[in-house]
């Protein structure tokens, strides 16, 4: 959404997104996202400052806790 704001000719974006836990119970999230060659070294940390502030992430790092509902 933003890059379309911008005006940028981001054709492409691909996140991936990968969960882990180490021996001593450590847990960890690493997210790689991949754009574009064309997309300047501005463009990219404009994104990155952006995926910081995602609604997601900011649950994420708050520690905000799941409920799971099921329904029939």
């Amino acid at each position: 959404m933003y890059a379309t704001r911008k005006g940028w000719a981001l054709t492409t974006l691909k996140v991936d997104v990968r969960y882990s836990v180490d021996d001593d119970g450590q847990r960890s999230i690493e997210r790689t996202i991949a754009v574009p060659v064309e997309v300047t070294p501005e463009q990219r940390q404009r994104l990155a400052d952006i995926a910081e502030r995602t609604p997601v992430t900011l649950a994420i790092v708050a520690g905000t806790p799941i409920t799971t509902i099921f329904q029939p």
